[in-house]
């Protein structure tokens, strides 16, 4: 099963952190997208809401790090 959410992520160098689209298969992080700040822009106000909540869940997950690659490995946000 394919499905996507919005990640917390950190760079590679580790000198920032980013939110970003993350794709997934059934065996996990297939891909991501760094989208900027398109994702705030949007012609509905429901969608703009529902974007916003969906990166406030983002936080609740583990903090996913850009390796080799530009493979995502999960680490631990401390």
């Amino acid at each position: 099963m394919n499905y996507w959410n919005y990640r917390v992520l950190q760079s590679f160098d580790q000198t920032e952190y980013f939110i970003a689209e993350v794709y997934y298969d059934g065996d996990g992080p297939l891909g991501w997208v760094d989208s900027g700040l398109d994702f705030l822009r949007w012609d509905d106000y429901g969608d703009l809401r529902g974007s916003v909540e969906m990166i406030q869940m983002a936080f609740d997950k583990p903090l996913l790090r850009v390796v080799d690659g530009d493979r995502l490995v999960e680490v631990s946000s401390t």
